[in-house]
């Protein structure tokens, strides 16, 4: 699955889990987030939040838990008109691949619920 579909199959997946819908078009959950680009790798916990419905059906922000990632250095705003997203089955991961300057090239992000 990708794209919209990629993370409506992720929520669907975990929503008995610890996903919490505060608002009908929008989850929040606390992940933890390994981030690769040009032969880099960085694990972190972020609160992610995922808009599924309106305006802005198909965003995907992560707000990290501490300071070591910041939007000065990495991508932590995503959209399905951008990124490509994809639901992992086999390790029940949602991950967002895209290509941009700020990160020297390709980068995957693996959001995994904690």
């Amino acid at each position: 699955m990708s794209n919209i579909s990629g993370l409506m199959g992720f929520l669907v997946e975990n929503q008995n889990k610890t996903l919490t819908n505060e608002r009908m078009p929008q989850y929040n959950f606390d992940a933890s987030i390994r981030y690769t680009w040009m032969n880099k790798s960085k694990i972190f916990a972020a609160t992610v939040r995922a808009e599924v419905n309106g305006y802005h059906a198909g965003t995907i922000q992560l707000h990290p838990h501490n300071n070591e990632v910041s939007e000065e250095t990495f991508h932590l705003d995503f959209s399905d008109e951008w990124q490509t997203y994809t639901y992992n089955e086999a390790n029940n991961s949602l991950e967002i691949s895209g290509k941009s300057q700020k990160m020297g090239g390709a980068y995957k992000v693996e959001i995994h619920l904690q």
